[in-house]
C-alpha cells in the first residue's frame, strides 16, 4: 500500500510542540483523508474526504499490522497518526536538504554527522554557471569522496 501526502502547508511559527500543518492523505493514488496538527502537541487529526471512510479505515488496519518502530531506544507501536507523522518528518528533512543543497556541497563524513561546505558569497546554482565553478564543485566533490565522506547534492 503506498501511503503519501500531498498539498502539505507546514508552518514553522506556529509549531511549537509538535509540528503545526495541514495535508492530503493519498493512498494508492486516490485522495482519502485530510490530516492536520495545530501544533500544541496533541496528536495528528485524520478525517475522510466523501465516500472515503472505507478506504481510511483500510489503511487504518494496514498501518496498525506494520511492524513496530524503535525511536530513543523505545518499541513504538505504528498506526496510521504515527505513520502521517512520520511522513511529515521525512518531507521536512527532504525540504532542508534541498535547501542546503543550494547553499554548498552537502555531505556526510565518517563519524555520520551531515555537513555543508560553502563559500561565501557564492552557492551552488551561481558555481554551476562558470566553468571554474563547475571545475571546483567537481575537484571538491571529488577530494570529499577520496576522504570516504559521502555527497548528497543531487544538484550538482
Amino acid at each position: 500500500m503506498k501511503i503519501e501526502l500531498k498539498s502539505i502547508k507546514h508552518s514553522e511559527s506556529l509549531s511549537e510542540e509538535t509540528n503545526a500543518f495541514t495535508a492530503d492523505l493519498w493512498v494508492d493514488g486516490k485522495k482519502v483523508g485530510f490530516c492536520k496538527n495545530q501544533g500544541h502537541g496533541g496528536g495528528t487529526y485524520i478525517t475522510h474526504y466523501d465516500n472515503m471512510r472505507d478506504e481510511l479505515g483500510e489503511v487504518e488496519r494496514y498501518c496498525s499490522s506494520l511492524p513496530d518502530v524503535e525511536s530513543h531506544g523505545i518499541m513504538l507501536s505504528m498506526d496510521l497518526e504515527f505513520k502521517v507523522d512520520i511522513l511529515l518528518d521525512d518531507w521536512l528533512k527532504n525540504k532542508e536538504l534541498k535547501k542546503n543543497q543550494r547553499k554548498g556541497i552537502v555531505y556526510v563524513d565518517t563519524t555520520g554527522t551531515e555537513r555543508i561546505l560553502s563559500w561565501k558569497g557564492w552557492n551552488i546554482p551561481k558555481l554551476m554557471k562558470i566553468y571554474d565553478g563547475k571545475k571546483l564543485i567537481s575537484k571538491t566533490v571529488n577530494e570529499l569522496n577520496k576522504k570516504g565522506f559521502t555527497v548528497l547534492n543531487t544538484n550538482i
